[in-house]
């Protein structure tokens, strides 16, 4: 099964013009897992329904040390990323 993972920042309208995107995603990977990373309380509108399974929070503190200079991810988000 492939998985895709979609970043997308930004406030709802911006996240409303990605979801066309998102559905030309689920249908040339009809069978894909795909979740997203972004503002939960956004990303919402799309999780458990046609565009994602899955919505994970880019503002976990588990993802800080991402956006850091010369960090490393612990090796759970290193694999999560790979």
């Amino acid at each position: 099964m492939k998985r895709i993972l979609v970043i997308r920042g930004g406030a709802i309208g911006d996240f409303i013009l990605t979801l066309p995107a998102l559905a030309a995603l689920r249908e040339a990977y009809p069978n894909a897992e795909i979740e997203i990373l972004g503002y939960k309380h956004i990303a919402a509108l799309a999780e458990d329904r046609f565009y994602a399974q899955r919505v994970r929070s880019i503002e976990s503190g588990l993802l800080s040390r991402f956006f850091a200079k010369d960090a490393h991810l612990p090796a759970e988000r290193a694999t999560y990323f790979a």
